[in-house]
């Protein structure tokens, strides 16, 4: 069977993580995502070997990467590191010898984010076999580091060493194990036994529920707990909202998927008869199930899909809901900001609330003022900052904080829309990084700091440049140390 995915990637892999038995080998350049880590670490606790082959570069070994590979080694998982000058650019994962997940994805935070497709075979054994040996020639290629790792790669003979998982003396070696956001109630699923799922609390097992685990959810349900102690979980046909400390549903069993949201971790798309809808951790429905896709765009901002038209759902309040009505929906880098497209005209909005209608010709956005837009309307500029338009379009070009020419004279405009250079003067230009105005043949510098004026006006330009040097001189003997200005002297 052959199927192939270009939406909720993270969560397709983490389900056929959780579905492994026997062994999973990865194959990718770059590995930051923790969401597909944790469930590798949580396997390797319950005797699946583990092998990795990653590039050991600046991404990898980074900082900022959450993923413990010390850590990933301690539990008997392998790393097999790419040490040479070149690139290892491969992307797939072997899992069970009889599933292979191959494609543009590569198992980092951004690549969520990014146009990326994979392709998922099962029990296609030609596939696994050409996987499998492309495998063994890159492990051959890059042994195991010593100061990693001193066992054997997990398709050899000998396997790597596992360590036991935790409370093996109750009998639960099967199990998956879930920690709660108060790190002391635990969830085991014992397929093994009777299908049925128990809490463990202060080393105390409580009584087993009624509810069949029937699948372990996808780690992001596991991964954001909160305070309300829920969690996710899949009865005989359908899955449910289950109250961890009360031992109840919430949210009974129906819903035939449960995806986390990325964009807020509080926010959860589950599917119903082919369409979707949104739920929140305490079991408060925020999207009915009557939309054909939901797509997150970070910054919580949910774009919604219905009838072929799209709309924006704002998660951090339930009710901004902007309606399918349009043709596209797009989110601003690094701003609470969205372009909403319609009939090739455009809207903005912040933070779910429609700023204006869908009236604007053009749009500019600059990433150093994230909260400012320019838009354009019949020929003409204007400014939206944040949830009002502060500018109408009026002006003939627009710039932010830098000098612009309206209704033939200059002034200043900065990115709240604050007119802190009135359109009164006859130029202003740029010397050594500062501005200089000019009215009635008369000069005087403005300070882009605190965005002032000197009111002390020159007669020449060759005196308003001196002043600026002057200026200079005096800024950078003020940063001078006493022995660096005596050396000067």
């Amino acid at each position: 069977m052959i199927e192939h995915y270009s939406q909720n990637i993270q969560n397709v892999i983490q389900r056929e993580i959780f579905n492994s038995n026997t062994s999973i080998k990865v194959v990718v350049a770059w590995f930051t995502n923790n969401l597909l880590f944790q469930p590798l670490l949580m396997k390797l606790m319950c005797g699946v070997t583990v092998d990795l082959i990653l590039n050991k570069d600046d991404i990898n070994l980074s900082t900022e990467n959450e993923i413990d590979f010390n850590l990933f080694i301690q539990k008997g998982g392998c790393i097999h590191w790419n040490e040479t000058s070149k690139l290892m650019h491969e992307k797939f994962c072997i899992i069970d010898d009889r599933v292979v997940i191959s494609g543009s994805y590569n198992w980092t935070n951004k690549a969520e984010y990014n146009d990326e497709s994979i392709t998922l075979f099962r029990d296609e054994v030609a596939t696994v076999q050409f996987y499998n040996n492309s495998f063994a020639r890159l492990a051959e290629q890059y042994p195991i580091s010593m100061e990693c790792c001193t066992s054997k790669p997990s398709y050899r003979k000998e396997k790597c060493p596992i360590k036991q998982p935790p409370y093996t003396k109750l009998n639960f070696y099967n199990s998956v194990l879930i920690r709660d956001s108060y790190h002391h109630t635990y969830i085991f699923a014992n397929e093994s036994e009777d299908g049925l799922f128990a809490l463990l609390d202060n080393q105390t097992f409580l009584p087993k529920t009624e509810y069949m685990f029937g699948e372990i959810p996808s780690y992001d349900a596991i991964y954001y707990k909160n305070e309300e102690n829920t969690i996710w979980i899949k009865g005989e046909t359908a899955w449910g909202l289950f109250d961890c400390k009360n031992l109840e549903f919430v949210v009974s069993p129906q819903f035939d998927s449960v995806v986390a949201c990325n964009a807020h971790h509080n926010c959860y798309f589950v599917q119903q008869n082919g369409k979707y809808g949104a739920y929140n951790s305490k079991g408060e429905k925020l999207l009915n199930c009557e939309y054909d896709e939901l797509k997150d765009l970070s910054w919580s901002g949910i774009r919604i899909k219905k009838y072929n038209k799209y709309g924006l759902f704002y998660t951090w309040d339930k009710t901004n809901l902007i309606p399918c009505d349009y043709d596209s929906v797009k989110h601003l880098e690094n701003n609470y900001s969205y372009i909403l497209e319609k009939d090739g005209k455009f809207a903005v909005t912040y933070k779910g609330v429609l700023v204006t209608a869908a009236i604007f010709e053009d749009y500019k956005y600059n990433y150093d003022y994230s909260s400012s837009i320019i838009v354009r309307m019949n020929g003409k500029y204007g400014l939206c900052y944040e949830d009002k338009q502060v500018l109408k379009c009026e002006y003939d070009e627009l710039k932010i904080n830098s000098p612009i020419k309206h209704n033939g004279k200059y002034g200043i405009v900065l990115g709240d829309g604050n007119i802190v250079l009135d359109f009164i003067y006859d130029e202003i230009k740029s010397y050594k990084g500062r501005y200089y105005v000019i009215k009635n043949a008369k000069y005087a510098l403005y300070n882009s700091e605190n965005h002032r004026l000197n009111n002390r006006w020159v007669d020449t330009e060759e005196a308003i440049r001196r002043e600026v040097d002057m200026e200079n001189m005096v800024k950078v003997f003020a940063s001078m140390r006493p022995l660096e200005l005596k050396n000067f002297i």
